[in-house]
């Protein structure tokens, strides 16, 4: 939480085994795409759970957060570098998040 506080936009890089879509699949969330907190744990802080907890803490918390993940295979099984198709992949994702910080770079001047 103490990495965001105090920034306007943010952008997450992760990945995600959804089991929707082929590994190597880029996806794009939002703060809204996930569930709310119905339970907060001081054992577990997803992203739902900070964002409440900024909110109840009245932190200066992003009013834009992007997510962007890649989708992957197997992520139980380890491995020596990535799967063929998440390397394929992998320069597309760079891409992207580098669309959404210039997209944002150009709307500050």
């Amino acid at each position: 939480m103490e990495l965001m506080t105090g920034y306007r936009r943010a952008l997450l890089l992760d990945s995600v085994m959804s089991g929707g879509c082929a590994p190597g699949t880029v996806l794009e969330f939002a703060p809204s795409d996930f569930g709310r907190v119905i339970a907060p744990s001081p054992h577990y802080a997803g992203l739902p759970e900070i964002l409440a907890l900024a909110r109840q803490l009245e932190l200066p918390f992003p009013g834009e957060i992007r997510i962007l993940a890649l989708e992957v295979e197997e992520p139980r099984i380890f491995r020596e570098g990535l799967s063929p198709a998440v390397a394929q992949a992998l320069p597309a994702f760079v891409d992207r998040a580098r669309q959404v910080l210039e997209g944002w770079r150009d709307s500050w001047t």
